[in-house]
């Protein structure tokens, strides 16, 4: 009778803990992009897990492997290239902060 009980309760403890999970890493983001893209704010589709941060490694170090012109002052490309390369495809208003 134990053992039935306690294994119950480890099975609801790893359902819970799985519900928790994807909530977290999988409906919040998929919400929060829905309820951007229904204001008109539009940006990269959110991917499972990781997110854009493998697409944002890959360009960072893409802009770090080039030599800069010395005559040049746009770092902005260099430091964040995910950014500029978003703004260049989705316009400017997915960075536009709303006035509080």
């Amino acid at each position: 009778m134990i053992i039935i009980s306690l294994s119950t309760v480890v099975c609801i403890f790893i359902l819970v803990a799985l519900i928790r999970f994807l909530h977290k890493v999988w409906w919040t983001p998929i919400r929060i992009h829905n309820i951007m893209r229904s204001q008109g704010i539009k940006g990269p589709a959110y991917r499972f897990l990781h997110g854009n941060t493998k697409e944002i490694i890959q360009m960072r170090e893409e802009s770090i492997s080039n030599g800069m012109d010395f005559s040049s002052h746009e770092v902005f490309p260099r430091i964040m290239p995910h950014i500029h390369a978003w703004k260049k495809l989705y316009g400017i208003k997915i960075f536009v902060l709303p006035s509080i």
